[in-house]
């Protein structure tokens, strides 16, 4: 998705269009693609931002090494005649590939500046892209290095989590005492330049490259701010991000609201044992109302949304079915444990940032335990990749192995995504003032059961 505008000055006000009028943004915005992405998060040329990482398990590129899911992945190194196979060499002229080089060499106007190099990354980014698939990427040894990063919730950048609001990238959330927290940059907030270059036609990943980078540099950013309806100037010195996976926050005596940021963190073992805390602090306080908080949530190891579930549901359920390439099925249900959370009373915020991972947990507590679903629909990502390692640092492969399927049967897709029992749409304003809309409402929730 392309980020556009329908004016030509992109530092004058008046040109804005009439969505970005105050009154009009509680109705219109829909978080499209909402997501928990620090500005500084991983995420690489041919990319979905905020989607890089759902439902991913590393593996090795030769010795097939396992880290982060039960499921076996496994990559084949193939023969030359295994290889004659399985390609169609017809549609491969290395010879026209390297006399295009070639041509580039001799024939280019700029010649100092060209990277033969990138070149020759950009034409493997090319060839996965051709699957057509946007979850299926090559990454270079740097894109595969902050994907790393952004999977643990390391960053470094400016703070602030993203949103598309009418195509256009705006700031979500603004992370506390975080550099954009201390330069006053607020939800809503539009961006317009990078250091004195228009991202209008910015996709979320270039405007994530353009503001990344290293701790105690300064990015230059204009923002327009929807509320005013005046542009503003920003000098943000970056700095080192740690993003929590989990936070619990309490909403009276018998509330709390259990954010879940993302399934993932420096590996699964971290994750759960964060989790288990939590479950135990929620069981020691004696809560009864649980608001369970996915907006935003890109997924992360479907492992740690398993783990999640066995907490509510009961010991052997389903938690979703994987259809893998030669349509075999593989049932995934919970493990053998007693559910500690299964008692308590439950609501679930969920908007177009939920995706992949979490949106197999909200369909799963849905399914069996009939939790509400407040809020706006999800992404709709029913897809699972591996991470292929390549030896010696030349990055990674990216490839959807298997779809997903809800205990129901439904498959995930952007155009079939999870609904909401009870739409509630995001109010930004309120938000800026300091309450959530959707919290409010899902405390109603709770208060009517």
């Amino acid at each position: 998705m392309r980020v556009r505008t329908d004016h030509d000055n992109l530092s004058d006000a008046i040109s804005y269009p009439d969505l970005f009028k105050s009154e009009s943004i509680p109705n219109r915005l829909n978080f499209i693609i909402s997501i928990i992405l620090v500005i500084c998060i991983s995420v690489t040329s041919g990319f979905v931002v905020g989607r890089s990482q759902f439902g991913d398990r590393i593996v090795d590129f030769v010795s097939n090494r396992q880290t982060s899911s039960d499921y076996p992945s496994a990559f084949e190194i193939y023969t030359d005649d295994q290889l004659k196979s399985l390609i169609d060499l017809r549609y491969y002229d290395f010879d026209l590939y390297k006399q295009i080089v070639a041509n580039i060499k001799s024939k280019y106007v700029d010649p100092e500046s060209i990277d033969e190099k990138k070149l020759f990354e950009h034409s493997l980014k090319g060839l996965v892209a051709g699957l057509g698939d946007q979850n299926s990427v090559y990454m270079t040894s740097e894109d595969y290095r902050r994907y790393k990063e952004g999977m643990e919730g390391r960053f470094e950048g400016i703070g602030v989590r993203l949103a598309y609001y009418e195509n256009r990238i705006v700031v979500n959330d603004v992370l506390p005492d975080s550099p954009a927290s201390k330069a006053g940059v607020r939800n809503g907030y539009v961006f317009l330049e990078v250091d004195g270059v228009s991202v209008e036609s910015d996709t979320l990943e270039d405007l994530v490259t353009r503001v990344r980078g290293p701790a105690g540099t300064t990015v230059k950013i204009k923002f327009f701010d929807p509320v005013s309806r005046m542009t503003i100037d920003k000098e943000i010195v970056r700095s080192a991000i740690k993003v929590e996976s989990l936070r619990l926050e309490e909403r009276g005596q018998d509330t709390v609201v259990l954010q879940i940021y993302r399934f993932t963190d420096s590996d699964l073992q971290t994750w759960t044992r964060k989790w288990d805390l939590i479950v135990q602090e929620i069981n020691s306080k004696g809560y009864r109302n649980i608001i369970i908080d996915l907006r935003g949530n890109g997924g992360g190891y479907l492992d740690a949304a398993i783990h999640a579930a066995g907490d509510f549901i009961e010991p052997g359920q389903l938690v979703l079915m994987a259809r893998t390439r030669d349509n075999g099925q593989i049932k995934v249900t919970t493990k053998q444990r007693y559910p500690r959370l299964k008692d308590k009373n439950v609501v679930i915020l969920i908007n177009g940032g939920t995706a992949s991972a979490s949106e197999i947990l909200a369909g799963a507590l849905r399914f069996h335990k009939g939790y509400k679903l407040l809020g706006v629909k999800t992404y709709g990502k029913g897809t699972v990749q591996s991470v292929y390692e390549i030896p010696n640092n030349l990055g990674a492969l990216k490839l959807t192995i298997e779809y997903w399927l809800l205990p129901d049967g439904k498959r995930l897709e952007r155009d079939n995504p999870i609904q909401p029992d009870k739409v509630i749409e995001f109010d930004p304003q309120s938000y800026r003032e300091g309450i959530d809309n959707q919290i409010e409402a899902a405390i109603q929730e709770l208060q009517n059961q």
